[in-house]
């Protein structure tokens, strides 16, 4: 039921999971081994980063098409939440492991447009939830009417 709002504000979640491929996390001034050898952390530098934006972005495409059992819709709308969320602390973690910190000076980092993202996708996602709650709560008093 693609019409419905939840519907809409979920597709633009997956849509901007897949933005992660396209905006970079961060870079750099300098040139340096590794992750920043082309001058930007990019979700495609580690697996897991990688892994985190496909299920986020998979779940929130699949909770579009359980319009019917809302309560599955709610769970995978709140586990892709909670996927974007961990993207936050994933992208620290990697940029302040071991090796970036040995190749890196942090004043030459500069934030990229896809540090915001996560944010964008909780907006999304918690806005799309509210929107399931509320069609889930006109279904059940239309139920107790009949």
């Amino acid at each position: 039921m693609i019409q419905r709002i939840q519907s809409l504000l979920l597709l633009l979640a997956a849509g901007t999971y897949g933005s992660f491929f396209g905006l970079p996390l961060m870079t750099s001034d300098t040139i340096a081994e590794g992750f920043l050898s082309d001058q930007s952390f990019e979700i495609q530098d580690h697996i897991a980063l990688i892994a985190l934006a496909l299920t986020g972005g998979a779940l929130a495409f699949l909770a579009i098409f359980l319009f019917k059992n809302r309560r599955l819709q709610l769970i995978l709308s709140y586990l892709s939440l909670i996927i974007g969320l961990l993207a936050i602390p994933g992208v620290g973690y990697f940029l302040l492991s071991a090796e970036l910190r040995e190749q890196m000076l942090f004043s030459a980092m500069n934030v990229g447009a896809g540090m915001f993202l996560p944010l964008v996708i909780a907006i999304l996602i918690l806005w799309a939830i509210s929107k399931i709650k509320k069609d889930d709560k006109l279904v059940r008093s239309m139920d107790r009417l009949r």
